[in-house]
């Protein structure tokens, strides 16, 4: 059964790569799909699948199984009670939150449960709730689950929330309306949520299923679709794939929350074809750098862009270098992009490649480079914070973690 013309409208469709899908699942859902409409072979449900709108979201609603249940990680609903609290005390304006996608609801009710807990009054807040997928929405806006949407250790809140009817819980009505379900497609956000802004956005388990440069267009609607001061959560698999153009750390560890950067690159078609061709000219001299009179000179602005996308490509390729478990060559790249760049974000890259080496040592030395530049930078105050602690400077790591807190305080009680 060859699946690769369904594949490709998958991907045009949702932007999902069908490896990290699972073409097991593909072939299983094409395999139902084509028993319930009593198809005789593949091409023949291409042409239903494609021409038919129901067809779509029947697929859809096959492939895109989504795991999820109520409080997933309990961190993150913690620190957005916090943030939801501290801001309504301050705004006359109702918070708004986005949950995309929201699957079957489970997270956007624990959103409306954690809010109602704290005593935050429903009229101070709005939750607007995302998926692709029709007949999950459909499900979500029912607010009826069974016991395997509650795995956390907490299940206090079924008692007040919900009704069980048999083998199923019911969600209570107060609750349900203050939820607003629509269908509509990440990546087309602008779209889809025109003239709204969000001081919140859950965007968890998704970017996963995308290739870097779909990665890249959902974080730049996201961005668009943020207040100022706006705080992004995202997954854990998720949150080293948070370009640092678009979102910088906030948050208590285990929050996998971003705050939206005041400035961002230029538009991401832009970035990607300027980058392909910067590494094109690059490797026809050396297929490590750049000269550094060509990339690094004060010529103009767009050699200095230049040079800026050849930084980011190189500190990319450092990191997938290191995740691979080469960390030599990763640690040979380092010493050719430090030459080249002031950046805290490559200084901090490569620490994070000399603390994988087992060079503690030459990790402070990075760490403390990055907070030259960004005192309040997060994630290097955390590693730095342990690097200290595991060589005993236990007076030092105490400071450092100090910082850390007092940081996190000022971003709850000031997001702007």
């Amino acid at each position: 059964m060859s699946l690769n013309r369904i594949e490709k409208w998958l991907f045009e469709k949702t932007g999902v790569l069908s490896e990290r899908v699972g073409l097991e699942r593909i072939r299983q859902a094409v395999v139902i799909r084509m028993a319930e409409n009593e198809c005789l072979n593949v091409d023949e449900y291409f042409v239903l699948l494609t021409n038919f709108e129901s067809e779509h979201d029947a697929f859809i609603a096959k492939v895109m199984v989504s795991e999820t249940w109520f409080f997933r990680d309990e961190v993150p609903y913690h620190f957005l009670s916090d943030v939801v609290q501290q801001r309504v005390k301050k705004e006359s304006l109702p918070c708004h939150i986005l949950s995309i996608p929201s699957s079957s609801g489970e997270e956007p009710y624990s959103i409306a449960i954690a809010l109602s807990e704290i005593g935050i009054d429903k009229e101070k807040y709005i939750i607007d709730a995302i998926d692709i997928n029709r007949e999950i929405i459909e499900k979500a806006r029912e607010g009826i689950y069974r016991a395997h949407s509650f795995r956390g250790k907490d299940k206090k809140f079924l008692d007040l929330y919900f009704k069980k009817i048999g083998e199923k819980y019911h969600l209570n009505n107060a609750i349900k309306s203050r939820v607003n379900f629509a269908i509509g497609n990440v990546l087309d956000l602008d779209n889809i949520c025109a003239g709204r802004f969000y001081d919140i956005i859950f965007c968890r388990n998704l970017l996963i299923y995308y290739d870097q440069k779909t990665q890249l267009q959902v974080l730049e609607k996201i961005h668009n679709r943020l207040q100022k001061n706006g705080i992004l959560f995202t997954g854990h698999a998720e949150a080293n794939s948070i370009l640092n153009q678009y979102f910088t750390g906030i948050g208590p560890l285990g929050a996998f929350s971003f705050s939206k950067r005041k400035i961002i690159a230029d538009q991401t078609s832009r970035n990607f074809e300027e980058t392909s061709h910067l590494n094109n000219r690059a490797s026809e001299s050396n297929p490590l750098k750049i000269e550094k009179e060509e990339a690094l000179s004060s010529v103009g602005h767009q050699e200095r862009h230049h040079a800026d996308l050849y930084i980011q490509e190189l500190a990319s390729k450092i990191e997938k270098v290191a995740n691979s478990g080469d960390l030599d060559e990763a640690s040979r790249l380092c010493q050719v992009i430090l030459s080249d760049s002031l950046d805290p974000e490559v200084y901090y890259v490569c620490g994070l490649v000399m603390e994988a080496k087992g060079e503690p040592h030459s990790a402070e030395a990075l760490f403390r480079m990055v907070l030259r530049w960004d005192s309040e930078h997060y994630n290097t105050l955390t590693h730095l914070a342990a690097n200290l602690q595991a060589r005993g400077k236990n007076a030092e790591a105490t400071k450092i973690r100090k910082r850390i807190t007092h940081q996190l305080k000022d971003n709850v009680d000031e997001p702007g």
